[in-house]
């Protein structure tokens, strides 16, 4: 906001479409961000969200688990704590999720312990 962005809600029929589609409504408040005018209406992008298409081979969706199990390491985080992998399927504050796990990767976490 220093530099002169502002923020937009998002709301109505926008709103309201985002949230069929799987989305989670949130609020942006004057009390947690102090150069808000007002509190802001929004969606939450908390958690690890990778949206993928339901026809993707589970094959395809198992390996991109996979990949990223073996990469974690290297993959940066806006916490900058280290990834945890058990963290993308915990549908937990941290990492929320209101869609369905792909068949593909609900058996790799499965597989590793990471989902019981």
């Amino acid at each position: 906001m220093e530099h002169g962005f502002r923020f937009l809600p998002i709301d109505g029929i926008v709103l309201k479409h985002m949230k069929a589609l799987g989305y989670r409504p949130a609020m942006m408040t004057k009390t947690r961000f102090n150069r808000l005018a007002e509190d802001m209406p929004t969606l939450d992008f908390s958690g690890w969200p990778m949206i993928v298409r339901a026809d993707m081979p589970n094959k395809v969706a198992y390996a991109l688990c996979e990949a990223i199990e073996k990469r974690r390491d290297l993959i940066p985080t806006d916490n900058y704590k280290e990834l945890r992998v058990a963290q993308l399927c915990a549908n937990d504050e941290e990492a929320p999720y209101d869609v369905p796990l792909h068949a593909g990767a609900r058996r790799f976490y499965r597989e590793r312990g990471y989902l019981k």
